[in-house]
């Protein structure tokens, strides 16, 4: 059976607090990722159509694709065309075009707008055309249209040209991405906390095995004098009482000699079973050795610790070994020491041993008093 608070709190907690910070990293680095993709994306796009907006000069062989009046179409993901209709006055000559469209398109032409050869030719041959302005980029083209007799009566406009180039949150904090890049982190946090746990199990695993003894279930040795130096540590600085206790099985050679060596285990766990039933949530069992075991009681002043001795040791006198160890029985003796002011785990388990042997040489597992130091 094993001992009360077999395993350091800090163990169970990183079973979980562990893994939960793995998944919250991963979900963070998808996240990060997700965003500086998409904005690089964004960005590819964006110089992609702005390099090829000479493409979009097709416009002009299309007599559909623009229509009557102002109006701003989205032809892709950052190419927008716009589509203007400037009116001719009745019998207009090629001069008086000129001027129109010189006046009302202005810079959007490029420099030296009167000498643009796409709106000479469109005033003077009256088809359509397109100009190119390199600086922006910009495509302007110029579409005639004509009444019922042939008459140029308008002029329609369109100018294709790319949106501002895309800031970071605009590229990357869109409402379809973001849906995106957070479900995607959250598999991925999943994933990974569900692994953290695994991997923790398998931790805790191991450390158990190191960590406690086989038989008993109690600490070994080396990790209840790890909580000794803490618990002493602490105790010093709180000035709460600490107690240690050491409880020795009695004659485990006639036990083995007279059930064999089965016999001796079921004693020893015997005496680990009670020392686990008799103690309280802030007490930890250890196996210092083969027959031996100790029991460290945070919080616990001497008067209370040697009546819990007490307590044991009867307890352990009238138990009984279980199944076919059902005739095994045990007695120990107990020795109690409390830690004093600028004392050392050493010197505490040598005051606690001390006692141990006064018990051992009183036959005290048989009767009497637990001897305290």
């Amino acid at each position: 059976m094993p001992a009360t608070r077999p395993l350091p709190p800090r163990s169970r907690r990183a079973a979980i607090v562990a893994p939960a910070l793995f998944a919250l990293l991963i979900m963070l680095v998808v996240f990060a990722g997700g965003l500086a993709v998409a904005y690089l994306e964004a960005v590819s796009a964006w110089t992609r159509e702005n390099d090829d907006i000479s493409s979009m000069a097709k416009l002009a062989d299309d007599p559909g694709a623009a229509r009557d009046g102002d109006e701003t179409m989205q032809l892709s993901r950052y190419l927008v065309a716009k589509t203007q209709l400037i009116k001719h006055g009745e019998g207009e000559g090629e001069a008086a075009c000129i001027d129109r469209l010189v006046d009302r398109l202005g810079v959007l032409m490029g420099p030296e707008p009167e000498a643009n050869p796409a709106i000479q030719t469109l005033c003077e041959e009256r088809r359509t055309t397109g100009h190119i302005v390199d600086e922006s980029p910009r495509l302007v083209l110029l579409r005639p249209r004509f009444d019922d007799n042939g008459n140029h009566i308008a002029t329609e406009v369109t100018i294709v040209q790319t949106t501002p180039r895309p800031g970071f949150f605009q590229a990357a904090l869109t409402p379809s991405i973001l849906i995106a890049i957070l479900a995607i982190g959250l598999l991925c946090g999943l994933a990974a906390y569900l692994q953290g746990r695994r991997s923790q199990r398998g931790y805790d695993a191991l450390w158990e095995a190191a960590a406690l003894d086989g038989l008993t279930g109690c600490l070994r040795r080396e990790t209840f004098q790890s909580m000794l130096s803490d618990a002493v540590a602490e105790a010093h600085g709180s000035g709460r009482p600490l107690s240690l206790m050491i409880v020795d099985v009695d004659d485990l050679k006639i036990v083995n000699d007279r059930h064999g060596h089965a016999g001796g285990d079921a004693a020893i766990r015997i005496v680990a079973g009670e020392m686990a039933r008799g103690s309280s949530p802030g007490t930890a069992v250890g196996r210092l050795g083969g027959d031996e075991f100790a029991a460290l009681m945070v919080g616990v002043p001497l008067a209370d610790a040697v009546a819990g001795a007490e307590r044991l040791r009867a307890a352990i006198a009238a138990a009984r070994g279980t199944g076919v160890d059902a005739d095994v029985t045990t007695t120990a003796s107990i020795g109690v020491a409390e830690l004093v002011a600028g004392e050392d785990p050493v010197d505490l388990l040598a005051r606690a041993d001390r006692a141990l042997y006064v018990a051992k040489q009183a036959k005290r597992g048989q009767g009497g008093p637990t001897p305290a130091a």
